[in-house]
């Protein structure tokens, strides 16, 4: 075989690569934490199939099962009534619910694990966090029917299209100011267990004090979670903080006002 051929031959099997090559789907849960109320009778809980390519995988579909610790199966929340998923939601999340029981117990915070067992797609593969720990808070009687309660505060999301000053008057009506969210673990629930991932505003905004960002409540301004290649304040008029950009949890800054849905906070 002469060197032109060899040179052939290799150009014919790059653009096999590229024309057969299809890179994996990974597949992950949307948060290592999902907090639920036993009140509330359900926790929500996100699959994030990431793509690499705009390119349909085929149908997909996970193995998921539930792992009792503190909290047992039958008597603190019911057992899946499909282990098997199908991911329907393309690119991004799919959500499937597990029934918690309130059996009228005091019995404080209690916790179990679900597990992405497995994967049915030849072009999918499992990513991390393929185990998620759910924490079911014993607080019925803490925080107002509708309002979900984690650690020393208590959430509401309001399901309205409104701007984000309209937001403040609608939170400080219900006696709460916009949600802020100063930790991984607070960020987390806000966006996967009030909002389902659904674009709202919360607390914060660079409205006073020029070019920094402040939470309304004045709480100090550290843990960040922006989306890659934000804040990048578009036409120099996005002043104002939207959770839940792109996927659950991610900052954008945005105009004032766009309109949303909203989370109000209020203390304990």
């Amino acid at each position: 075989m002469n060197l032109q051929q060899v040179t052939i031959l290799t150009y014919f099997a790059f653009l096999f690569n590229c024309v057969f090559h299809v890179e994996s789907v990974k597949v992950y849960f949307s948060s290592h934490t999902y907090y639920t109320q036993e009140g509330y009778g359900r926790v929500v809980i996100g699959v994030t199939a990431e793509r690499p390519t705009s390119r349909y995988p085929g149908e997909i579909s996970v193995v998921i099962s539930l792992i009792p610790e503190s909290a047992e199966e039958g008597r603190d929340y019911f057992p899946l009534l499909e282990e098997s998923i199908e991911l329907v939601q393309w690119p991004n999340i799919t959500y499937f619910t597990v029934g918690i029981i309130d059996d009228m117990e005091m019995e404080g915070q209690e916790s179990f694990s679900v597990h992405l067992r497995d994967v049915i797609s030849p072009n999918a593969v499992i990513g991390q966090p393929n185990l998620a720990e759910i924490i079911i808070e014993d607080n019925d009687e803490v925080c107002p029917n509708g309002w979900y309660f984690y650690k020393n505060s208590c959430y509401l999301f309001m399901n309205q299209s409104i701007s984000y000053l309209e937001a403040v008057a609608a939170c400080k009506e219900e006696e709460a100011c916009l949600a802020t969210s100063t930790s991984e673990g607070e960020n987390e629930f806000i966006a996967n267990t009030v909002t389902k991932g659904q674009k709202s505003w919360i607390g914060g905004s660079r409205l006073c004090h020029g070019n920094e960002w402040q939470w309304t409540n004045g709480e100090t301004w550290e843990y960040t979670n922006w989306r890659k290649g934000e804040p990048n304040n578009e036409m120099k008029q996005e002043h104002c903080l939207e959770l839940n950009y792109v996927r659950p949890g991610l900052w954008n800054d945005m105009f004032c006002h766009r309109r949303n849905s909203a989370v109000c906070e209020c203390y304990l």
